[in-house]
């Protein structure tokens, strides 16, 4: 037994058959698939032009109100006995909690975090104090 493969013709009439017999899979999926396209070309358009993401992961923003992105940075010099300041070992291992203000964590890390707008900078007093890049984040506390 001998198999052969469709000729052109066949193909095309094939194709032209599935295209009329499913017109609405075809029409549902060829907008799935131009939406996601465009959506991707759009996060990279915001991304690259300085704009908040549009991905509402646990780093965007943290749901964090006005008052809460605009407050102040928490520095060292605000830090007492009852909130000593991290050692560099601690900060190796993990993020570090320096306290809260207006209801939004603030925490001082060696890794910038990706996705986040005004609530991360490069802090110059947290920086000074370790002789190394020391970045800030806010974070909502609940």
């Amino acid at each position: 037994m001998k198999l052969s493969l469709p000729s052109l013709s066949e193909l095309y009439i094939s194709t032209e058959h599935f295209l009329s017999s499913h017109e609405t899979l075809v029409v549902g999926l060829a907008t799935y698939a131009g939406g996601m396209l465009l959506l991707n070309n759009l996060e990279k358009i915001r991304t690259e032009n300085g704009f908040a993401s549009t991905f509402f992961d646990d780093y965007t923003f943290q749901g964090l109100n006005k008052a809460q992105i605009e407050s102040p940075w928490i520095v060292p010099i605000m830090l007492d006995n009852y909130k000593p300041i991290p050692q560099m070992e601690d900060l190796e291992e993990q993020d570090q909690l320096v306290g809260t203000r207006a209801g939004a964590m603030q925490f001082i890390t060696l890794s910038p975090l990706k996705n986040i707008r005004r609530v991360q900078e490069l802090n110059t007093e947290w920086s000074n104090l370790y002789n190394t890049s020391i970045f800030m984040y806010k974070k909502k506390i609940f």
